[in-house]
C-alpha cells in the first residue's frame, strides 16, 4: 500500500517539476527579461497613482470650475507616459 501512494505521489509531482526547470526566459538574459516586466508595471503604478493623487489635491478646482473632469487624470498618464517612452528607448 505504501509503495502505490510513493507512485501516484511521484507522478502528481513529476510533471510540476518539469515545469520548474523550464527557463522562462528563452535564453534572455535575466535583468533584460525582468526589466521587460517591470517596465510596463512601473507605468502603470505610477499612472494610477499620479491620476488618483491629481484628482484629490484638486478637488476643488473639479467642482467649482466647468471643464472636462477627465483632463486632469489624463495629464498624469500622459507624463507617465512619456517617462516610460524614454525609460523604454534608453534600455
Amino acid at each position: 500500500m505504501g509503495c502505490t501512494a510513493t507512485v501516484h505521489d511521484h507522478a502528481g509531482v513529476q510533471p510540476l517539476l518539469r515545469y520548474a526547470r523550464q527557463d522562462p526566459s528563452h535564453g534572455l538574459p535575466y535583468p533584460i527579461f525582468y526589466y521587460s516586466a517591470l517596465l510596463p508595471w512601473m507605468y502603470f503604478a505610477g499612472a494610477l497613482q499620479g491620476a488618483t493623487n491629481v484628482v484629490v489635491e484638486q478637488q476643488r478646482v473639479i467642482t467649482k470650475v466647468y471643464f472636462p473632469r477627465l483632463v486632469l487624470p489624463l495629464s498624469a498618464v500622459v507624463g507617465g507616459l512619456l517617462d516610460f517612452a524614454i525609460a523604454f528607448l534608453s534600455s
